[in-house]
């Protein structure tokens, strides 16, 4: 079981097989594995906020009453995308609703200021489509769906044949998996250049 932080004081578990997949490659071994120690992408990358009602999980940035939630959304200084949650043994968090109306519905907003926009030089458009990027890179964060992987030299014992493992590289925070194979591949062009 996997312990994921929801709020402060608060924890829901994980029944996730830590390891993902494990292979050799060139005299090394390659290990993908689920990301216990990422932090969350609202500490350190954020366009928008996130305001979301006050409940037993921490859905966003701030806690807002629905009173201070509609006076943003009524701003028209401002540029906002409703948030869902649905909670039914694990969280996920979209700018769309979901089918279910028992254990879903709207939590909050996540919003930006025109002002932040003209600054970024982006278009309204643009604008939405970052906040919905945020949405679903802190989703992925709540469902524990962050990786990692380590890069592992095999050394072999030439009379008894016991192998013993070596840290090459070790890298963790990444909600893409194709971007974290694409950088495993990186690693090993680079150790290839290097030995030629």
């Amino acid at each position: 079981m996997r312990r994921v932080q929801i709020s402060q004081n608060k924890f829901i578990e994980r029944d996730k097989k830590m390891e993902i997949e494990s292979y050799r490659r060139d005299g090394y071994l390659v290990t993908i594995s689920f990301d216990e120690t990422a932090e969350s992408p609202r500490r350190w990358d954020r366009f928008g906020t996130i305001l979301h009602l006050r409940s037993r999980y921490n859905l966003g940035d701030e806690v807002a009453t629905r009173e201070q939630i509609e006076e943003i959304v009524n701003d028209e200084n401002n540029i906002c995308l409703p948030v869902y949650a649905y909670i039914h043994g694990g969280i996920i968090i979209k700018t769309k609703p979901f089918s279910c109306p028992w254990d879903s519905g709207q939590c909050g907003i996540i919003f930006c200021t025109k002002e932040q926009c003209e600054k970024e030089g982006l278009t309204e458009d643009k604008a939405k489509s970052l906040l919905a990027s945020e949405i679903s890179e802190f989703s992925q964060y709540l469902m524990g769906n962050v990786y990692r992987f380590s890069i592992k030299k095999i050394i072999k014992c030439d009379s008894c044949g016991h192998e013993r493992f070596e840290t090459q590289e070790s890298c963790g925070g990444y909600y893409d998996m194709d971007y974290l194979k694409e950088e495993i591949k990186a690693w090993f062009e680079c150790v290839k250049n290097e030995t030629h």
